[in-house]
C-alpha cells in the first residue's frame, strides 16, 4: 500500500512538473510555426507537443483516478457520437492513411465515461496509424456481439506478438 502511494505521489509530481515546460516549448514552437508560415518541421513539432501534452493530462487523470479523487462519469451515449469524437481529436495521426468509419447503428448506445472511452479508442487510433505501412487503410467501427458493445480498430499492420498481448491489452 506505502509503495502504491509511493508511486501515485511520484506520478502526480512529474506530472505537474511537466506541465511548466511542456506549455512554455509549446509557446515558442507555436511562435516558430507562425514565424516560419507553417513549415514541415514546426507542425511537426507542435503535434509532437500536442501529443506529448496529452500524455501528461492522460497521467494526471490516471493518478486521480488511482487515488480516488476523480471517478468515472457514466453517461448514457449513443457509439456514433464516441467514433466521431476519437476521429475527431486524434484524426491528426491519421494524416498518412486511408481512414474508413463504418456506420453504427443508430440506437447502439453504452453506459460509460465518454472522455475516457474516446481516449481510449482514440489510443487505438493512434498506434494503429503509428505501426501500419504508410498509406495503409485504417478502420474504425463499433457494433454489438451478443450483449456487448465491441469497438474495434483495424489496419494493416503487423499486429501485436503473441508474447506481448497479455503484458499490452
Amino acid at each position: 500500500r506505502t509503495s502504491d502511494q509511493m508511486k501515485s505521489t511520484l506520478l502526480a509530481q512529474l506530472a505537474h512538473d511537466l506541465k511548466t515546460p511542456v506549455a512554455a516549448a509549446r509557446g515558442a514552437i507555436e511562435n516558430w510555426d507562425a514565424d516560419s508560415g507553417g513549415s514541415e518541421a514546426s507542425r511537426l513539432a507542435v503535434q509532437q507537443l500536442e501529443t506529448l501534452g496529452r500524455r501528461i493530462r492522460d497521467l494526471m487523470e490516471l493518478v486521480q483516478l488511482d487515488s480516488g479523487v476523480a471517478r468515472p462519469r457514466r453517461e448514457n451515449v449513443a457509439c456514433g457520437e464516441i467514433l466521431e469524437a476519437a476521429v475527431a481529436r486524434f484524426g491528426d495521426a491519421l494524416a498518412a492513411h486511408s481512414l474508413f468509419l463504418e456506420p453504427s447503428p443508430a440506437a447502439l448506445r453504452v453506459d460509460v465515461d465518454p472522455a475516457q472511452l474516446t481516449e481510449a479508442l482514440g489510443h487505438g487510433i493512434e498506434n494503429a496509424s503509428r505501426y501500419s505501412p504508410r498509406g495503409s487503410a485504417i478502420r474504425v467501427s463499433v457494433g454489438a456481439e451478443d450483449e456487448t458493445v465491441v469497438f474495434r480498430v483495424s489496419d494493416e499492420g503487423r499486429g501485436v506478438p503473441e508474447a506481448d498481448r497479455e503484458r499490452v491489452f
